[in-house]
């Protein structure tokens, strides 16, 4: 085998230039690849380690009664690893202070989903020992290791000792407070009201618990209705578990696919942009093969010679591309990083989570090894051709193994230039179609991010409202009272432009008003059938809005009304809009009536007639109509209509009714200032009569700032993925056409013998090239099309045509012409290469 060795060796000195060429897109081709897997696996992997720390690993909550049939039918189900159980001690006063302890008994099982939310300390594993919240711990001046003392209703004294801390924000005003202490589990289960369940597999939990919820006498398409189920979406999905029923939002599906289509894009560049480049060396390498062949080598001792061959080339730019891959994962990492903590600036410090950069072996492992089977099975082309060839015929420089060349074609004098350029074409139609789908494929990945980033921009500018386009500075007040009137004028007077405070809570108008008779006609005819389509529910929705009193009669004067004419608790103005189309972007969105403007009292509901659980409703008496959308100058939802009335009627009504939601404890304080009025002055006023833990305070840049630096990291990882794929798709076809610029010499010095000159033989060459880029550009047209396409459906508020004119087309052009350069200026350079007396050997 020496003489293969010395072969190999004279062979890459000899084809140094190209050999470069090649290692280079070698190089860039692993790093594509490396970088997907890497960032693909660190991404995911995170994904999953954050889903566990925020949820736990349980798979799915269920909320039952059990007794011992219940406990016998859980335990003896062949498809549960483990259970935990969650009861109900009861409410105990505390001995020395006036808060309410809600005590929950959790076994160990239970107890291990908790170290989510464990802050310091450790997690109770006696009876009598108790995870209080962290901030309440504050508030009775106690700390891990000293006692809770409480009374029950009994009158009996307990002593809890407090062996953890919890994240559990609670407010200020908060009396009632949840505590949980350990129990065991066979005291506990048969009192439990809750069970947390883990299947031995992971991938049965959506096909599993339907049949668990029957089983138990649950009627599970009344707890999905409802919003009765608790499955760990959170975790599940990031485990790649898919839902059976439709109707549960997952995100789980998004990773697979993200990455079978990544692997099919990025490993058929990655084999195209090879194969082009090793198809042009096909002919010469198989004519030495053939002469190899012909001295009585074996076609095993030509395998073993590429396989050489092939280490030697390709063994430095693998390693470098996997090195240089790891880097930039780093690289983009960090940058998510620090996009991804400024986008938390508003949380606490114990909820921001660090990316971190997890790189497996096995992920390394498959690189290197996709990496050489990739390069191995292209470079092993010429051995298929030879076993379809005997020796002399291998040797040959024109063979006659094309069924076109056995083809006559017409040589026109008045279009020979054209005719000869499409023989050409047609006689090396493979390799022109390996060049031309390289660059394709980099023209499509490029024109992907391109429409992508058009999407985004129009979800930016078209429908993302900015809740602070009027007014510049936000307060949220949670709490059950309304925030002082005290604060509200030393606020307004110090920053007066014009301000506004509100509480919201969402109704429906029951279908016991009779529809047909209180909707506006055309809207029921035309557009209510849709609404009920869209929102699934039949009910249409409205929020009920309270504003603050002297704000309300600013507003009320319009009417030509007074404060006064709103004593009676239940009377409200109507914003009676709602949008003719759903599918339309925010800010295009066109409104019409939806209520008889006749109608003056209207019946609504805190829950649609499809939730199993019924509350009484109540009657709006609605004094006038508006049809301004924007009347409190904030962005409402799109599928309610609204209804404002006084603060103080707000209240009164929501503190009647029967549920047990808090959401109207939030009030929004809006104060358009002027420039000079900074956040931090509202805040050290506001906190003059407001505790600190029922505020947050926003103002326009931070109100977006998770928002607009999940953009800006976004628009980042776009721009480097659309550089990289820039350069790999330049480099290919560099690559390629100067690697094929070795086959064209023969045929050129051919052609001069003949007499053709190299003026006309640079008219042919650009014609070629010109051919090529046709197909190239129509190819291109077809992928920006596709593209534009794949921007819809990322964000389906805008049309295919919209996103296409949107696009940064001018970035598409500059690419196509930057190919174009490199393909006239490479194949150009096979005149000055064309030498009758070094090129005129043809076998």
């Amino acid at each position: 085998m020496k003489l293969y060795d010395i072969y190999i060796k004279n062979s890459l000195n000899r084809e140094n230039k190209r050999l470069k060429t090649l290692q280079i897109t070698i190089f860039l081709a692993v790093i594509a690849f490396s970088l997907f897997i890497l960032l693909f696996g660190t991404i995911v992997r995170n994904d999953q380690e954050m889903a566990e720390k925020i949820t736990g690993d349980f798979h799915t909550r269920i909320p039952v009664s059990l007794d011992s049939e219940k406990v016998n039918i859980l335990e003896s189900n062949v498809n549960i690893k483990k259970l935990g159980y969650l009861g109900k001690k009861g409410i105990e006063k505390g001995s020395d202070n006036n808060f309410s302890f809600h005590i929950f008994l959790g076994d160990k099982n239970y107890f291990d989903t908790m170290k989510v939310v464990l802050s310091e300390g450790e997690l109770p594993r006696k009876e009598n020992e108790v995870l209080i919240p962290k901030l309440t711990a504050k508030d009775l001046n106690l700390q891990v290791g000293e006692y809770l003392n409480t009374i029950d209703k009994d009158n009996v004294k307990h002593d809890y000792k407090i062996t953890g801390l919890m994240n559990y924000y609670t407010r200020s005003w908060e009396e009632e407070i949840p505590i949980y202490s350990y129990m065991d589990s066979d005291a506990l289960k048969t009192n439990a009201y809750r069970v947390v369940i883990w299947y031995k597999n992971i991938k049965d939990t959506y096909k599993l618990t339907p049949k668990l919820y029957e089983t138990l006498g649950i009627d599970y398409e009344k707890a999905i209705n409802e919003g009765h189920f608790s499955y760990n979406f959170l975790y599940l999905s990031s485990h790649f578990v898919n839902p059976d029923d439709i109707r549960i939002y997952t995100s789980s599906e998004r990773y697979p696919k993200i990455f079978v289509m990544g692997l099919i894009l990025i490993g058929g560049f990655f084999i195209i942009i090879i194969k082009n480049i090793f198809l042009v060396w096909e002919k010469s390498h198989i004519r030495e093969y053939g002469l190899f062949l012909s001295v009585g080598a074996r076609k095993i001792d030509i395998v073993k010679m590429i396989i050489k061959r092939l280490i030697k080339i390709a063994i430095r730019p693998i390693l470098l591309g996997v090195i240089a891959g790891t880097m930039l994962d780093f690289f983009i990492i960090r940058i998510l990083n620090k996009y991804y903590l400024l986008s938390q600036m508003n949380m606490s410090s114990e909820n921001i989570k660090n990316l971190r950069v997890i790189i497996s072996p096995l992920s390394i492992l498959i690189i290197l090894v996709v990496s050489t089977l990739i390069l191995l099975v292209v470079s092993l082309s010429p051995v298929f051709k030879l076993s379809k060839l005997n020796p002399i015929d291998s040797m040959k420089l024109y063979r006659s193994d094309d069924k076109h060349s056995r083809k006559s074609y017409k040589l026109r004098g008045s279009n020979f230039i054209g005719d000869l350029s499409k023989i050409n074409a047609k006689k090396d139609r493979k390799k022109t179609l390996i060049t031309t789908l390289s660059v394709s494929i980099s023209l499509l990945l490029l024109s992907v991010l391109l429409a992508l980033s058009s999407a985004l921009d129009l979800e930016l500018k078209h429908n993302r409202p900015n809740e602070l386009s009027y007014y510049n500075h936000k307060i949220n007040y949670f709490s059950p009272q309304a925030i002082p009137k005290d604060l509200i004028s030393e606020l307004t007077n110090n920053f007066e432009e014009g301000y506004i405070s509100y509480r919201k809570y969402g109704f429906y108008i029951e279908l016991s008003n009779d529809y047909e008779n209180i909707l506006d006609q055309e809207y029921l005819r035309e557009l209510y059938p849709k609404y009920v389509e869209d929102n699934k529910y039949e009910e249409i929705g409205i929020n009920l809005i309270g504003i603050e009193g002297n704000k309300f009669g600013e507003i009320v004067e319009n009417f030509n009304l007074k404060l006064e004419d709103f004593s009676n608790g239940n009377k409200c103005i109507i914003v009676n809009t709602i949008p003719i189309d759903f599918t339309k972007p925010y800010s295009r969105l066109e409104y019409t009536n939806a209520i008889d403007e006749n109608v003056e009292t209207i019946r609504v509901n805190a829950n649609p007639s499809s939730f199993k659980e019924k509350l009484e409703g109540f009657d709006l008496e609605v004094l006038d109509y508006t049809m301004d959308p924007n009347i409190l100058k904030i962005p409402q939802s799109r599928t309610s209509l609204i209804a404002i009335m006084p603060m103080d009627n707000f209240i009164s009504i929501l503190n009647n009714l029967d549920t047990a939601a808090d959401v109207f404890n939030l009030e929004s304080l809006y104060l358009k200032t002027s420039e000079y009025a900074s956040l931090e002055e509202i805040k050290n006023k506001t906190k003059e009569y407001l505790n600190i833990r029922d505020l947050e305070f926003f103002n326009r840049e931070n109100l977006y700032a998770f928002e607009s630096n999940s953009n800006k990291m976004l628009y980042s990882l776009i721009l480097i993925v659309t550089i990289f794929i820039a350069i790999v798709g330049i480099s290919s076809s560099y690559s390629a056409t100067n690697s094929m610029r070795e086959s064209r010499k023969q045929e050129f010095v051919l052609l001069q013998m003949v007499g053709m000159d190299k003026s006309i033989l640079k008219k042919l060459i650009i014609r070629e090239v010109n051919y090529n880029m046709l197909f190239i550009v129509i190819i291109s047209v077809f992928f920006l099309l596709i593209s534009a396409y794949i921007g819809t459906t990322a964000y389906d508020f805008f049309k295919t045509f919209e996103v296409l004119l949107n696009m940064k087309i001018y970035l598409w052009l500059l690419y196509l012409l930057l190919i174009y350069i490199i393909l006239r200026k490479n194949y150009l350079k096979n005149l000055k290469d064309v030498e009758l007396t070094m090129n005129s050997r043809i076998m």
